[in-house]
């Protein structure tokens, strides 16, 4: 009966237990049915959050781009700008220089003429003095010829005065001149006078005439070379002046030009000025097309930085807006669930589930064993009250005979039941 009392008890705990764990799980499962709804909410915006991560990224990325993109723009514009503002500087220098240099205007067109002359000028100056080196050269020639001339005039005077040896001869013989009958004849005086054989004699006179015949026509020619070279030097004396006349008028401008022209540096210096001057022409040329061209790439980078700074204005606010829905969204998000994620929420609700339905299984058995002793029990208290009818009914016969004997006590057999019935029967 004790046992039974306390299966009793157990098994109405157990019924405790096992009805609250059914009740905690329907409950639980309620909760979960209930949790379905957020945590399908919460996997779409979890999906959400995902794109929209994505789509900030890519939205930073283009920003970050058109940024670097703008940021370069900009920096081509101040480059190009600085290079502008660096040909404006040399533009003004060059045109600085032209408004110095304005008078020399006239003289860059007749670079080549006054180039020109003066090499003309150089060629009628270096033949003049060529000719009048020559000049010199023929009158000195000449004036050794008209010596050699004359010495060989004087040689031939001297020539004639001789007189042949066989007319020597015959004079120291003469005591009456044949011609005018004298005997005193002045020739005949002349003893120390030269002689020659009148073969050798007229071989020198020929000599000399032929060598005096040369000289003169040397110096025949050597007057018509003076007078070729006197007429050439006075050509290319009046051609230097008109020369320089004509250089004059274009140099003058110059103002140490005559040094110039006295140093010979005058034309290496007027084409010094052409070549200077030209090339300074070119470079402003040059300088106004690429003035021309950086203003219009200025011009070109200055609208392609206003469309990229729009360009960036727009991906910059297209990220604040992605970044704000985003915000929003996990703003959202962090109020379902605690903030935790569904694999999170799922795993844990199933281990909970899963205590549950273990909590419930464990009572179930302890129910259902604390039934089938609760059944045992049954069956042992029916078996033990058959047994008592039985030993009841011995009882009383055995009381029926111990009346007959002595001592009732000793009818009792020395068993529990006996003991149990002994006890039984004092108490009644």
């Amino acid at each position: 009966e004790v046992a039974i009392r306390q299966n009793a008890a157990l098994q109405t705990s157990a019924n405790v237990q096992w009805e609250a764990a059914q009740k905690e799980l329907a409950e639980f499962k309620t909760y979960l049915s209930q949790q379905e709804p957020q945590l399908d909410k919460a996997r779409a915006l979890d999906v959400q959050l995902v794109e929209n991560r994505k789509q900030l990224a890519e939205s930073q990325k283009e920003a970050a781009l058109a940024l670097q993109a703008k940021d370069n723009l900009h920096q081509s514009v101040c480059k190009t700008e600085k290079d502008i503002s660096l040909l404006m500087e040399k533009q003004t220098a060059l045109q600085t220089w032209f408004e110095r240099y304005t008078a020399y205007s006239q003289l860059i067109p007749a670079v080549e003429l006054i180039t020109s002359l003066l090499t003309n000028l150089e060629m009628a100056r270096a033949q003049s003095v060529s000719n009048r080196q020559l000049l010199d050269k023929v009158k000195k020639a000449s004036e050794a010829e008209e010596q050699r001339l004359k010495s060989v005039q004087q040689e031939a005077e001297r020539l004639n005065r001789l007189l042949p040896a066989e007319v020597l001869l015959l004079r120291e013989q003469l005591e009456e001149c044949p011609v005018c009958g004298s005997f005193h004849h002045p020739m005949r005086e002349q003893t120390n006078v030269q002689s020659l054989q009148e073969e050798e004699l007229n071989r020198a006179k020929e000599q000399v005439a032929k060598e005096t015949e040369q000289l003169k026509n040397t110096l025949n020619a050597r007057q018509l070379e003076m007078a070729r070279l006197s007429a050439l030097i006075e050509n290319y004396v009046a051609q230097v002046d008109d020369t320089l006349k004509k250089v004059e008028t274009y140099v003058s401008i110059i103002p140490n030009w005559k040094d110039l022209l006295e140093q010979g540096t005058l034309k290496h210096y007027v084409q010094q000025f052409g070549r200077q001057w030209n090339a300074r022409l070119q470079e402003q040329t040059e300088i106004k097309e690429a003035l021309t061209s950086k203003s219009a790439q200025r011009d070109s980078l200055k609208k392609e930085e206003a469309n990229a700074i729009g360009l960036y204005e727009e991906k910059k606010q297209k990220e604040e807006r992605q970044q704000a829905e985003l915000n929003e969204r996990a703003r959202l998000r962090s109020s379902l669930l605690n903030g935790e994620s569904t694999e999170t929420v799922v795993a844990t609700h199933a281990r909970r589930q899963k205590e549950l339905e273990q909590q419930l299984e464990k009572a179930m058995n302890l129910h259902h064993s604390l039934t089938v002793q609760a059944e045992s029990y049954k069956g042992q208290t029916a078996q033990m009250e058959k047994e008592l009818v039985r030993l009841t009914a011995v009882l009383q016969q055995d009381e029926l005979k111990r009346k007959r004997m002595p001592s009732w006590n000793n009818c009792f057999p020395k068993t529990k039941a006996g003991y149990w019935l002994r006890n039984k029967r004092w108490a009644h």
